[in-house]
């Protein structure tokens, strides 16, 4: 009872402590937004001691930690997993790394995907072809879909990025 607002254990007129018992409704309340725990030791004549255990965040964490928590992301490559899927987790997404198309269609087609990139060692054609696979499936819930071409071939992006779009693709980059 003494975390219900306004109980006092002496509800009398002549009581020796003051107050109108709603501090620990209050540190109570709060607590539960913060993650935390109360934890009490009473004995009646002796005193009370009170025990707040609160959850605080790791000195490396930043607020970015978080940013794309609950964000699911299929990475397809071929080769070795880029700082991309690192980075990506860092940033609290769900990432999974694909490497076969097969696999990638069956994987989303069991986990609602937010996003899919295509690792830019994937040739776009490949590309176009598992994006119109993709988009041809989806029914109620469209995925981002992110093209990363390598550098070397920034000067011929006009030349597949058309039909990248035109498959479905959203963005080039």
């Amino acid at each position: 009872d003494i975390f219900t607002p306004f109980f006092q254990v002496d509800s009398s007129v002549t009581r020796e402590n003051e107050g109108v018992g709603i501090g620990l409704s209050v540190i109570k309340q709060i607590g539960q937004l913060l993650g935390a725990s109360i934890e009490v030791d009473s004995e009646i004549g002796v005193g009370s001691k009170f025990i707040v255990t609160m959850p605080l965040r790791y000195k490396s964490q930043t607020q970015y930690e978080y940013l794309l928590k609950d964000i699911n992301v299929v990475y397809y490559h071929h080769n070795e997993i880029s700082s991309m899927v690192e980075m990506l987790g860092r940033l609290g997404a769900n990432v999974s790394s694909q490497r076969n198309g097969q696999s990638m269609m069956d994987y989303i087609s069991k986990v609602k995907v937010n996003v899919i990139m295509f690792a830019e060692e994937v040739l776009p054609e490949q590309v176009v072809q598992l994006t119109k696979h993709i988009r041809e499936r989806e029914t109620t819930y469209r995925s981002l879909l992110v093209y990363w071409y390598p550098l070397h071939k920034e000067q011929y992006v006009e030349s597949f990025e058309y039909d990248l779009k035109a498959a479905g693709i959203d963005y080039c980059h």
